[in-house]
């Protein structure tokens, strides 16, 4: 946090600069004065000021600019730090998640999009944040390219429809083939799991996942209200030692703040792509937003298991603090 302030100092914003940027960014996305107001829990009348005070900064252009985001010492210094590809640092400002959301995907969106060529693979791991990144992916036409889930399902219809629908999205983006692992996330023993990974069908989507070129995931923090600790073969004892050692989940492995799997038992019943597949993929783009999720994000990052990171800039300030 410390960090951040820092940050924001050396850039000289006053208190009213930062209030107009905010504005700026809400009004000229679409947002009526009215609606900027409510969502900033100020008059009207101050928004109209404060837009106008926008405009003699020079805040706003033919497009918003917010001078935060023009720095590019964030996006070095975790390159640098984490041998990372690419990355992408968004400042959604007083957004809401969902908001914070839909703008993340629209850059993930974008990078994919520049990525895929012929013939590639595509695993893709649910959640919320990749559900938005599908909505917002554009028509791209590439042969034989194929998309695959890389994660058993949460288990609510909800999450299933959701699942699907954003598996179909990438793949409609692409003019790809869909595959889909239409399994359970957790199995209640090792032995069920085992005798379904023999089947045939699940077998060539495993494999596929396996040889994928991206993987498109994010993490979660540990959190009992996480809908992955709502997963009906999760026993109460298992929840109980993961909020007591685990610092989230990447693509559903659950790990500590070392990165070592907690839970072998638990990890064995998972049907997911394994944290060493995943690090074998060559282009692994984790999107995320949160600063509770900087924990293990930095665990991701620092295991080998991300190339391009799309994060707000909140959560990537708290990395690096």
């Amino acid at each position: 946090m410390e960090n951040a302030v820092n940050m924001l100092a050396n850039l000289q914003l006053s208190n009213k600069d930062i209030q107009a940027i905010d504005a700026a960014k809400l009004y000229y996305s679409g947002m009526s004065q009215q609606e900027v107001a409510n969502a900033l829990h100020l008059s009207r009348p101050t928004i109209s000021k404060l837009l106008s005070h926008a405009q003699e900064r020079g805040f706003v252009r033919i497009s918003v600019h917010d001078p935060r985001t023009e720095d590019l010492a964030i996006q070095e210094r975790l390159m640098e730090r984490y041998g990372l590809s690419d990355v992408k640092v968004v400042f959604p400002g007083v957004a809401s998640k969902e908001k914070t959301n839909e703008i993340l995907g629209k850059a993930a969106a974008d990078l994919l999009g520049s990525l895929v060529a012929e013939g590639d693979i595509i695993g893709v791991s649910w959640s919320r944040t990749i559900e938005a990144m599908s909505r917002a992916l554009v028509k791209t036409p590439r042969r034989n390219v194929k998309v695959v889930q890389i994660r058993g399902g949460v288990g609510t219809a909800e999450s299933g429809f959701s699942e699907i629908s954003t598996i179909n999205r990438f793949a409609e983006a692409f003019d790809a083939q869909a595959h889909f692992l239409a399994l359970p996330m957790v199995f209640e023993t090792v032995q069920v799991k085992t005798a379904v990974e023999k089947e045939r069908q699940v077998v060539e989507v495993l494999e596929l996942a396996r040889q994928a070129r991206f993987a498109v995931f994010t993490v979660s923090e540990m959190a009992a209200e996480s809908y992955l600790m709502k997963v009906p073969a999760l026993s109460e004892s298992e929840k109980k030692v993961l909020l007591e050692t685990s610092v989230g989940d990447i693509c559903s492995r659950f790990v500590d703040e070392n990165g070592r799997i907690c839970l072998p038992d638990l990890n064995s019943r998972t049907m997911s792509i394994s944290l060493p597949h995943l690090r074998k993929i060559p282009q692994k783009i984790m999107v995320v937003a949160g600063v509770e999720k900087a924990s293990i994000t930095k665990v991701a990052l620092e295991n080998g298991y991300v190339s391009h990171l799309v994060i707000d800039a909140d959560t990537a300030l708290e990395i690096l603090r």
